[in-house]
């Protein structure tokens, strides 16, 4: 089972409409941080992904913003 699924359904399922969450995660490539996106928008969410020291790989931060 994907996490990234896992993690958006219940998110899905705690998070009120018109709210907001970020999330900070670690993703091993870009494609797994569009899939992580992916998951979430399956899931009725407006995802955003936030790349904090683009051009540092020690110091790169993702952040997946989502809205509902």
């Amino acid at each position: 089972v994907d996490s990234y699924a896992v993690a958006a359904k219940e998110l899905s399922r705690v998070l009120k409409y018109n709210a907001k969450a970020v999330i900070q995660f670690y993703p091993d490539s870009e494609e797994e941080a569009m899939k992580a996106g992916k998951m979430f928008a399956k899931q009725g969410f407006k995802a955003n992904i936030v790349v904090d020291n683009p051009s540092n790989a020690k110091k790169r931060k993702y952040f997946l913003v989502l809205e509902r």
